[in-house]
Parts: C-alpha cells; structure tokens; sequence
C-alpha cells in the first residue's frame, strides 16, 4: 500500500520561524485550538513552549519542538517534551507528529536510495569484481586437488573449519651411549613433533564462506534492483517497504568486507610454501605430488626424480633445525612430546 505524502518541513534558525504566516511565539493554546503541523524545529537558541497548564502557558525552554497551526490560523510553538506528554496518543497532534515522522524517515530513506543510485558504476563494479574474487578463490581450490590430491584438498578443509592451519611433523632422535656396568653400547630413541609451519588463507577451502559470499552478491544485487524500482515511483511504495530497501542498501559494506577478506585469504594463500602442503596428510602420493607443485610453481623441472630430490632436501633442513636422526611421520599426535 503507498504511503500518504505529508510535506516536511524543518526550521533551524528562529528568523526562518519568523518568516511563517501568522508566527507569534508568545501565542498560548489549548489542545482544542490545534489544527495541524507546519514543521518540526532544532534551534541552537532556546525557545518558550506556548501550551495552557493549569490557564498559564507552560514556558519551558528548549530547542527541540514543532510548529503548529491552531484553528484560528495563528502559528506556535510546542516543545517536543510537552507534546509527547500532554498529548494522548490518539489525539490529533500525536497522531500527526507520527505521520511527520514517518514522513521524515520515508524522505531520509528516499535520498539515501538516490544516494546510492548515484554510484550505480561503483556498486556494478563491486558485484563483478566480488564474482571473480569468488571464482578466482574456487578455482585455488581446484588447482590444489588436482595438482596434489583430494586428501590434501579435504585436510585444508577442515582447517578452514577448526582454524587450526598449524604443521606438525614427528621426528625421532637417537643417541648411542656405552652402559658404565655392562660396557655394552644402547640406544636411547627420543620421539617428539614440531610445527613446521602454518597454513596461511586456508579459510578459502571452507565452502561456506563461499555461500557467504555469493548470498551476499544476490542480496546486493536484489537490492540494487528494488532500489532503482523504488527511484522510479516512489509514491507507489509504502513507508515499510521504502524502509526496507534502503536497509536492504546497507550489503555494499558488508559485500566489501567478504570480498576483501576472500581476495586477501586467496593470496595469503597462495603466498604459502607449497612443500607444506605435503605434510597435512599421510598420503606419501600427495606429498610427493605437493613438491612437484612446489617446483612447478618455480618454474622448474617436476618429474618424480626432481621432486623426490626437493623434498630429501627439505627434509635434511628440517631434522637440522630440530636436532632429529629422521622424520617418522606426519602427525600431530598428542603421544609425542613438542620439540623443546
């Protein structure tokens, strides 16, 4: 249902009320004498409530009120206290200070749509280039299962899930020692794990985020469209659902925070150490398949050879740094105490 137009008027400076037909300040009413609003005023300078309490007007000063017009075509003053105090609510000024209101709000509303409309280029580029930023995280996604394998894929998966995008390995270290007694030479093995790394912009695996994004193109989308329909003919929507669209306006932000953090998570990514990818599953394939990636990426021979040769030398890095005889497997099991 369109809503009723109720013209809106709003005064900041006393000399503007002065300019109205018939303003006396000083003119005192009764709640019979009202016969409807002219505007609503906001004055830096304070100004004397004219309603009758008890045969005297009430006098308050304040800065906040309206602008009424009584049956004898005089215009006053009423203070925005008074009139919500004095007046019940189903009197006739109550009932028009809500229609002003409304009115307001629906004007508000309105110009912000015209405001948002006058950036229609800036909000179609935003939907665009939100799309390939999505794509462009999807097609990531794609590259790691077919380039290293669908375990590696359903891992980082589940980091995306449990924000926990920490590498862990179980290394073993062996020292020899003669026994004083038996003078007989034992091994003591040592097994321990330590993080290797971190998986930065994993949460691009995570599907949802995915369907956070793209809900929030269609919804920019839909109200973009409304938006233009509501610009259109405004008279032939109500204030409900003026209100509504303009809310509805409100996704740009919201579209622009996803799609920067997906944008930033897909580099983030993509910036990792592909050879990290190797050690999130036990799948020896997909370790190997991670370091012919890795070389890939360098633009470097990737056969089996070359690959097999990478990661002994990643590995040899690795036991140095952690002082271990050998890496026995990836793990994070809670078994093996963490590298000191």
């Amino acid at each position: 249902m369109a809503a009723i137009e109720m013209e809106v008027r709003e005064y900041k400076e006393i000399e503007e009320l002065k300019a109205i037909e018939g303003f006396q300040p000083d003119a005192p009413f009764t709640q019979d004498d009202y016969q409807k609003i002219i505007g609503e005023y906001h004055l830096l300078n304070k100004v004397k409530c004219c309603l009758l309490k008890k045969n005297h007007p009430c006098a308050t000063e304040h800065n906040y009120g309206f602008v009424i017009r009584l049956k004898n075509g005089i215009a006053t003053l009423i203070g925005n206290s008074c009139a919500n105090d004095n007046f019940e609510a189903a009197t006739a000024l109550r009932k028009d200070i809500n229609s002003f209101r409304a009115a307001k709000t629906r004007r508000q509303k309105l110009e912000q749509i015209k405001n948002v409309l006058n950036n229609e280029n800036e909000i179609i580029a935003l939907l665009k280039s939100s799309e390939k930023t999505l794509k462009d995280a999807q097609k990531t996604t794609s590259i790691i299962s077919q380039e290293i394998g669908s375990e590696t894929t359903k891992k980082l998966r589940e980091m995306s899930s449990t924000r926990n995008n920490s590498v862990q390995i179980a290394l073993a270290r062996t020292k020899t020692s003669i026994n004083e007694k038996t003078k007989e030479r034992e091994s003591h093995t040592t097994k321990f794990s330590a993080t290797i790394g971190f998986i930065a912009g994993c949460e691009i695996f995570n599907t949802s985020s995915w369907d956070t994004l793209q809900r929030s193109i269609n919804k920019l989308r839909d109200a973009l469209s409304k938006a233009k329909l509501t610009q259109a003919n405004p008279k032939s929507f109500s204030n409900q659902k003026i209100n509504s669209v303009a809310l509805e306006l409100n996704e740009i932000s919201n579209l622009e925070l996803l799609s920067k953090n997906m944008s930033e998570a897909n580099l983030a990514f993509k910036n990792n150490n592909p050879l990290l990818l190797g050690y999130i599953t036990e799948n020896k394939i997909e370790k190997l398949n991670a370091a012919k990636y890795s070389l890939k990426l360098s633009e470097k021979l990737s056969g089996k050879n070359q690959a097999r040769a990478l990661i002994e030398q990643f590995e040899t890095k690795l036991k140095a740094q952690n002082n271990a005889d050998r890496i026995t497997t990836q793990t994070t099991d809670k078994s093996y105490r963490r590298a000191s």
